[in-house]
C-alpha cells in the first residue's frame, strides 16, 4: 500500500511497480489456464474432461469383462497319435456351431540334436474324408548359454481354433512330413461364449487410457471428482462433440460383439473350408484348410 501523504504521480509510479512485479501471477482460486499446456488443475478443465473420463472407465470395463468372457474354455477331451502307426483317434465335437481350441504337443526321442518335425494335424469327418488341416514345424535345438554349458531349445507346441459348423464324430490323425515320429498328445478345449479375436486389442486400449485419466489426476482431478462433476442428461444432449465420440466406440463395441458371436475372422471346417484372416494369431502355424 502507498503511503496516504503520496503525491498523485508517486502513487502512479507504485501502482505500475506493482502491476509489473505480479504480471502473469494468478489468484489462489483463479478457474483461468484452459490453456491446453497449463499444467495447473482447474475445475473447468475437471468439467470438461469428466463425460469422456466417466466415458472410458465404462469401455474399459465393458471391453474387458467381455474379452474375459470370451477367453472362458470347457474342457471336451484328451487323446494320443501314434505317428508309427498313422493311426487316427476318435473325438467327438459335442456343439455345432462353436470355436474349438485344439492345443497339440509332440514329444522327441533321445538323441542327438537338434531335431526337427514338419507336423501336419488333419481332421476326419466320421467317413474319414479330409475336413481341415494345420502345419507347423516344430524344432528342439541346443545352443550355448553364455555361462559355459549348453541350454536346450524348443518349440514343441501348436495351437489353433476352429470352428465345427456341425457336431457328431470326427477323427483326429498326425502326419510327420520328415520322419520325426515321436508320439502327440492332443488337447481340445470349446470356447463357451465365441470368439475374441479383436476384443481384447480394444481392451487394452481402453485400460491404457483409464491409466492416463487416473495418472493425470492432478492436472484433471481424481476419479471420484471427475465422477462428481459428471454433467447432467440435459447437457450431455446439447455436448455434440461428447455425443458423436460415444457413438463411435458404442459402434466399436457392439461391432466387436457381432463379431465374436459370428465367430467372423476365424477358420472354420464348414461347407466350404475358411482360412483365418491375419489378425489370428498363429505362432508360425499354417492352415492349410
Amino acid at each position: 500500500m502507498a503511503p496516504s501523504g503520496m503525491s498523485y504521480e508517486e502513487r502512479m509510479r507504485h501502482r505500475a511497480q506493482f502491476y509489473a512485479e505480479h504480471k502473469g501471477v494468478e489468484r489462489p482460486d483463479s478457474d483461468s489456464g484452459n490453456n491446453l499446456f497449463n499444467f495447473e488443475f482447474t475445475t473447468e478443465r475437471m468439467k470438461f474432461v469428466s463425460p469422456y473420463a466417466v466415458m472410458i472407465f465404462l469401455f474399459t470395463i465393458l471391453f474387458g469383462v467381455y474379452a474375459l468372457i470370451c477367453n472362458m474354455t470347457s474342457h471336451v477331451s484328451d487323446t494320443s497319435l501314434d505317428l508309427k502307426e498313422r493311426a487316427v483317434s476318435e473325438i467327438q465335437i459335442p456343439d455345432a456351431n462353436k470355436i474349438y481350441q485344439f492345443d497339440i504337443v509332440q514329444s522327441f526321442f533321445g538323441g542327438i540334436l537338434p531335431q526337427y518335425s514338419e507336423l501336419e494335424i488333419e481332421l476326419l469327418d466320421e467317413d474319414h474324408k479330409h475336413v481341415y488341416s494345420v502345419y507347423k514345424n516344430l524344432w528342439m535345438e541346443q545352443h550355448p548359454n553364455g555361462n559355459g554349458g549348453y541350454s536346450v531349445y524348443n518349440d514343441l507346441k501348436m495351437n489353433f481354433n476352429l470352428e465345427f459348423k456341425k457336431k457328431g464324430t470326427y477323427f483326429v490323425r498326425a502326419i510327420a512330413h520328415n520322419g520325426n515320429l515321436g508320439p502327440v498328445k492332443v488337447s481340445i478345449e470349446k470356447r463357451t461364449l465365441g470368439g475374441g479375436l479383436y476384443i481384447w486389442f480394444y481392451a487394452i486400449v481402453f485400460l491404457v487410457l483409464s491409466a492416463v485419466v487416473y495418472f493425470g489426476k492432478n492436472y484433471w482431478g481424481n476419479p471420484s471428482k471427475l465422477l462428481e462433476a459428471f454433467p447432467s442428461f440435459a447437457e450431455l444432449k446439447s455436448n455434440k462433440k461428447f455425443l458423436i465420440v460415444f457413438s463411435i466406440v458404442t459402434a466399436l463395441f457392439v461391432t466387436c460383439v457381432v463379431f465374436g458371436i459370428t465367430h467372423y475372422g476365424y477358420a472354420s471346417c464348414g461347407d466350404g473350408t475358411i482360412l483365418p484372416t491375419k489378425f489370428i494369431g498363429t505362432d508360425n502355424l499354417i492352415y492349410l484348410g
